[in-house]
């Protein structure tokens, strides 16, 4: 699961809690938002991290994205989830439109550079061995 930290917007913990059956009512879209974003910076890495609070986009050199490299519904989804509602609590609001486009943003490049990074790397000769062999056994 997504490290809960101690800044994990409460509504996320009640989603999981839940059984992530009904998406929760966001009441106070700027505190929400603040504890998103203090969240989403615990769950960075430190290369990422920059004075003033502000996140760089500096890739690891190699996969170091541990916590947000998961696939499962415990992963990267609920943080994906969790963007769904702020948008939609969002809505009409200017300011808060602004701060969820920037999120998407970063998301959609941290994504991104996952996807690269998984994708230039070699496969491991154990991996590259299991391959052989099915490919032999067909």
């Amino acid at each position: 699961m997504l490290a809960a930290g101690k800044q994990r917007p409460k509504e996320v913990g009640a989603w999981v809690k839940s059984g992530r059956g009904v998406d929760p009512n966001i009441k106070n879209i700027k505190v929400f938002c603040q504890q998103w974003w203090l969240w989403y910076h615990e769950l960075q890495l430190e290369c990422r991290k920059a004075v003033g609070g502000c996140l760089q986009r500096v890739a690891p050199p190699n996969d170091e994205w541990t916590e947000l490299r998961k696939g499962t519904i415990n992963g990267m989804y609920s943080l994906l989830a969790s963007l769904g509602w702020w948008m939609n609590a969002a809505n009409g609001a200017k300011q808060c439109q602004d701060d969820v486009s920037l999120a998407l943003s970063d998301v959609a490049w941290v994504l991104e550079s996952m996807v690269r990074l998984g994708t230039s790397k070699s496969a491991s000769p154990e991996a590259e061995e299991r391959v052989s062999k099915r490919a032999r056994a067909v």
